[in-house]
């Protein structure tokens, strides 16, 4: 096949499902910029990883992610659980049309569908540090963010209700109703072998990227390509000190309050009494204690602007 062609993978559920009606839009607009994509659409949580082993086998290098951040997710992991090209020579591009859309918000891709052709158009690309999270459930690969304590408690609970066919909207309502729910955990630290002393915690992120928990900016100083892992630590706070901080952790000045405090590191290892609930982007890969590490410069990603 045209190593050059590109696969366009989507979720016909996403868009308000409108997946695939949308995606046949897109396919169109990349085709007026001279662009060649096939389609495939994911059946079932798990199914994206797999098309892009496949995919990858039968020869294709370039793939645009056509979701939000869980569909980015399982490209990515679907691209580090392969073994047929290097990933260094694979290149992913995204159309976002998920609810939080968080990893684009680092590069400033927009949600609209011609802007975010235009973008791939361009080819503007970056060699984008992964994040690998290790625990006892296995090993998982990440681009974002992987969130723990309140971070992974909001996660799960969100899942929950989106199993049973609730929790689609209102994100910001209901991280505002869990944390009357949410209780500090004695968390564990160590950083590239250096050992923090253990606090409690209310929520702690290691970054790749900037933003989650839709538009939420984590890690101000986060810099996706430089073979570090930016680490957030929030200290315990109260339910509404959080409430009153929302437009801090909207801009990154929460960084300034006394209970924040920022690491960076290639090597990030949590453990807690009690054990507390772990995401990468956006998905729930089980509890600490957790390992966290970062391969640097591994994967070729498509932006429209490189954070300053």
């Amino acid at each position: 096949m045209n190593s050059s062609k590109w696969l366009l993978i989507a979720n016909p559920l996403s868009g308000n499902g409108n997946g695939r009606s949308d995606t046949k839009n897109v396919q169109e607009l990349l085709r007026s910029q001279n662009i060649e994509a096939d389609i495939l659409f994911s059946e079932y949580a798990g199914h994206t990883s797999l098309l892009v082993k496949q995919s990858i086998q039968n020869g294709y290098k370039n793939i645009i992610s056509m979701g939000g951040d869980g569909t980015l997710n399982e490209v990515v992991n679907g691209i580090f659980n392969q073994s047929f090209v290097s990933t260094e020579d694979i290149t992913v591009a995204v159309v976002p049309v998920g609810t939080g859309n968080d990893w684009c918000k680092t590069f400033k891709i927009p949600t609209d569908y011609k802007q975010a052709v235009n973008v791939i158009a361009t080819g503007k690309t970056i060699q984008h540090d992964i994040g690998v999270a290790e625990n006892k459930a296995g090993k998982r690969y990440f681009i974002n963010i992987a969130g723990m304590g309140y971070d992974g408690f909001v996660t799960q609970k969100i899942a929950d209700l989106r199993s049973k066919g609730k929790g689609k909207h209102f994100y910001l309502l209901y991280i505002l109703y869990f944390l009357f729910q949410y209780k500090h955990t004695k968390v564990s630290l160590k950083i590239d072998g250096k050992q923090l002393p253990a606090e409690d915690m209310f929520m702690l992120s290691v970054c790749n990227c900037r933003y989650n928990g839709d538009g939420m900016m984590q890690a101000p100083k986060a810099l996706p390509d430089d073979g570090m892992l930016d680490v957030t630590v929030m200290k315990k706070i109260s339910p509404v000190k959080s409430i009153l901080s929302l437009p801090k952790m909207k801009d990154g000045s929460f960084i300034a309050m006394k209970e924040a405090a920022l690491y960076k590191g290639k090597i990030v290892e949590v453990s807690s009494s009690p054990e507390v609930i772990a995401e990468t982007d956006g998905e729930v890969i089980g509890e600490t204690p957790a390992r966290f590490s970062v391969i640097p410069n591994a994967l070729n990603v498509v932006i429209n602007e490189y954070p300053h």
